[in-house]
C-alpha cells in the first residue's frame, strides 16, 4: 500500500473521530497518489464520525477511498452505504475477505473490538480501533491483539479521539522544560449534569426488528446471550455486558492528555468507588463514579 503524502499512519492517526479540522490542514496530495481503500464496520455514531471525517480528507485531496461499510444493523448499513457509496456488509468477516480492502476502522461496541481487530490483522488489513481497545472484564485481550499485530507485521492505532491535536505534544513540552515548575497533581472530571444525564434515558429509535433488520445474535456476539431488549442495543454502554460505561467512554478522555503531558508510567494504586444515584431506569453501569489513581 503506497500513498505519496498519506502513509498508513498518518491516515490512522487522522481517522481519529474529531479530526476533520485537522483534514484541513493537510497537505494535498500527488495527482498519482494510490488511494488507500477502507472498510468501517460499525456505523452508528462513531462509526458514522470516521466515515464523515474520511469523505472531508477525501474532498481536501487526499488518497482515501471508502471501500466498504458493514453493520449488522439494516438502517444505518443503508444510510452509511447511501452516505459513501460504497458497498455494504452484514457480516464482517465478508468484508475482511475482501482483497480490495487495505485498512478497516472498528467502532463497534466495546466487546467487539478486540476480535474484530485480532481478525482484521490476521486478515493482513492495518487498523483503526475505537477506544477503548478491549472489552473492560478481559484485559488480557490487549496481549493477544499485540501479537496479532506482531505476527501479522501491521499497524494498529486505538483512538482516542483529540489526541491527534498537537497541543498535547506542546504541552509536554513546556512541561519537560520546567514552565509550569514541579507537578504534584492533575485534577480533571466530566459533568453530564443536564436533562439527559449520562446515556439517558436508554434510546430507542423505534424502527429495530430483530431477525428482519437486525442480527442480535451477532451484535450480542462474544457476550452473554439474552433476549432483545432496545436499552442494550441503542444504549449499550450503560450495561456491563457490553462495556464499562463512563469508566471506559469518557474517562480516558481526561485521563489520556494528563498521562501523555505529564510523561506518566502505568499506575501503581487506584480507587475508585461509585454508583447509580440519579437514573433507575434498568441500567447497570454507575452514573456516578470517583477515581483516584497513583
Amino acid at each position: 500500500m503506497q500513498t505519496d503524502s498519506l502513509d498508513r499512519r498518518d491516515f490512522l492517526k487522522l481517522s481519529a473521530a474529531g479530526a476533520a479540522a485537522v483534514a484541513a490542514g493537510v497537505a494535498a496530495a500527488e495527482p498519482d497518489a494510490k488511494p488507500i481503500r477502507v472498510g468501517t464496520i460499525g456505523c452508528g455514531g462513531m462509526g458514522n464520525a470516521h466515515l464523515q471525517t474520511m469523505l472531508r480528507l477525501k474532498a481536501a485531496g487526499e488518497p482515501v477511498e471508502i471501500a466498504a461499510v458493514c453493520d449488522v444493523y439494516q438502517p444505518r448499513l443503508e444510510a452509511a452505504a447511501k452516505l459513501t457509496g460504497s458497498r455494504p456488509y452484514a457480516k464482517y468477516k465478508e468484508l475482511l475477505a475482501s482483497p480490495q480492502i487495505e485498512a478497516v476502522s472498528i467502532a463497534t461496541p466495546d466487546h467487539w473490538h478486540a476480535r474484530i481487530a485480532c481478525d482484521a490483522l490476521d486478515a493482513g488489513k492495518d487498523v483503526y480501533c475505537e477506544k477503548p481497545m478491549t472489552y473492560w472484564k478481559d484485559l488480557g485481550q490487549a496481549k493477544e491483539i499485540v501479537k496479532a499485530v506482531k505476527r501479522n507485521g501491521r499497524v494498529l492505532q486505538v483512538g482516542t479521539q483529540g489526541m491527534s491535536d498537537d497541543i498535547w505534544e506542546l504541552a509536554a513540552a513546556r512541561i519537560k522544560e520546567g514552565a509550569l515548575g514541579g507537578l504534584l497533581q492533575a485534577q480533571a472530571s466530566d459533568l453530564r449534569n443536564g436533562p439527559l444525564g449520562v446515556y439517558s434515558p436508554l434510546s430507542n429509535d423505534g424502527l429495530a426488528k430483530p431477525g428482519e433488520n437486525l442480527d442480535w445474535d451477532t451484535w450480542l456476539g462474544p457476550a452473554p446471550k439474552r433476549p432483545w431488549e432496545p436499552g442494550r442495543f441503542f444504549a449499550f454502554r450503560s450495561f456491563w455486558d457490553y462495556s464499562g460505561g463512563v469508566a471506559t467512554d469518557f474517562f480516558p478522555h481526561i485521563l489520556t492528555p494528563l498521562v501523555r503531558t505529564m510523561e506518566l508510567g502505568f499506575p501503581y494504586r487506584a480507587t475508585a468507588s461509585g454508583g447509580l444515584y440519579q437514573w433507575h431506569d434498568g441500567r447497570e453501569v454507575p452514573d456516578i463514579i470517583t477515581l483516584m489513581i497513583e
